[in-house]
């Protein structure tokens, strides 16, 4: 699944760039700056009319996924034009998994495409991040992109969509920045607490900029397949798409009708296979 937003195209940069190095123990890395100038990448509070967006740099994966990020912050502070204020991890422990940050724009929303326009500030930040290189002159961001930028990340692990002990479940919601709105983790966290207390066998799954909510725990014997090749959902399923809480798949709170052709389309809630690591197949 990836943000409602297109990621903005990379862009390679032609100049040469001044070096000024700090290695960085167990990871040999080196990181190169260049000297170019940069926005300041603030922000002030939202209205509809724009939207916060930040860089995602890089992603630590993996049992040191938290020491890895905070080291690298740690080597980046003393890189020549990186603002250390403007460095963030998000620590994902659920998935083992951390997310470099850099900066915090306001982009102004375009009324007639619904787009972000164009940034000098964040596309300055952005070059700079992408131009930083390890020590075997690797760019060590390349797979740095915008984002939409999101608030605090809410955790309740024994709700986690990882904690299914199925093979599917059901997605009913998914929660996404826009406009002046970016608390998805929270949001989704607070959807199911409340199906929860509600009785409903609920759980959550936090993306690197979006949140979905799932209910119920289905098997392989959830997805039949028919004689003409097609395939449908079990009674069981079915029966859960019956009830109007879970007919959709909320967007944002909001059932978001599409236009097909001459159809007009809602969109119905769906199985997606629970997340597993390695090892950790049902």
């Amino acid at each position: 699944m990836t943000s409602h937003r297109a990621m903005n195209r990379k862009k390679r940069s032609g100049k040469q760039f001044l070096c000024a190095g700090i290695g960085l123990m167990g990871m040999g890395l080196v990181l190169v700056g260049c000297q170019t100038g940069a926005g300041s990448g603030g922000f002030s509070l939202l209205d509809t009319d724009t939207e916060r967006w930040t860089i995602q740099c890089r992603e630590f994966m993996g049992a040191e996924h938290r020491q890895d990020c905070e080291a690298v912050i740690g080597v980046l502070k003393s890189v020549p034009d990186v603002r250390a204020s403007a460095l963030s991890c998000d620590h994902d422990d659920v998935n083992e998994v951390s997310r470099l940050y850099y900066g915090n724009y306001a982009l102004k929303i375009n009324p007639n495409t619904n787009e972000p326009e164009k940034s000098v500030e964040i596309n300055q930040d952005y070059m700079l991040v992408k131009s930083l290189q390890d020590n075997y002159k690797r760019r060590f961001f390349a797979e740095a992109i915008k984002t939409p930028a999101v608030g605090k990340r809410v955790e309740r692990p024994e709700w986690a969509l990882t904690k299914n002990s199925g093979k599917y479940s059901l997605q009913v919601a998914s929660f996404f920045p826009e406009g002046g709105y970016r608390d998805v983790y929270a949001s989704a966290v607070q959807y199911v607490e409340q199906l929860r207390k509600e009785g409903c066998e609920a759980y959550y799954y936090h993306g690197p900029s979006w949140s979905l909510v799932t209910v119920g725990s289905f098997g392989s014997e959830d997805v039949i397949t028919q004689p003409n090749g097609q395939q449908r959902y079990s009674n069981r399923v079915e029966s859960l798409q019956q009830k109007e809480e879970f007919k959709y798949n909320y967007e944002n709170g909001q059932i978001r009708s599409r236009k097909l052709g001459s159809q007009t389309i809602q969109p119905k809630s769906f199985l997606i296979e629970v997340p597993r690591r390695p090892g950790e197949d049902k």
